[in-house]
């Protein structure tokens, strides 16, 4: 089953397998937390019920998202969010715009 849940995650938050990059990786980890949280929320369930056998699925899986979801997608997920924030490209203000921003909030300061 686990499998089939990196997949969706992948396929969602639209991977790259060339690149090992992800269109929103901020979405995949978003998932994987609330897939998580689903599988946590399944084992109290389970509990509650005194169903050891769903209990018992519902720790595995548990278990499982832990190991996997780090490797399978946490590290290409970050990684993909570092490289975006390296490669960001802020535009600074020239500095014949300088006197006009600082008139405009002079502005809007008495404004308010």
């Amino acid at each position: 089953m686990l499998p089939v849940v990196v997949s969706a995650v992948k396929l969602t938050a639209g991977y790259n397998d060339e690149t090992h990059t992800f269109g929103a990786p901020s979405l995949a980890l978003k998932l994987t937390h609330t897939i998580k949280r689903c599988a946590e929320m399944l084992e109290t369930d389970a509990i509650v019920d005194r169903n050891s056998e769903k209990q018992k699925d519902a720790t595995n899986f548990n278990e499982l998202c832990k190991r996997q979801f780090s490797t399978r997608i946490f590290t290409h997920a970050l990684q993909t969010l570092n490289e975006r924030k390296f490669n960001y490209i802020q535009l600074l203000p020239l500095t014949s715009e300088l006197p006009k921003r600082q008139q405009l909030r002079h502005d809007s300061e008495l404004l308010t």
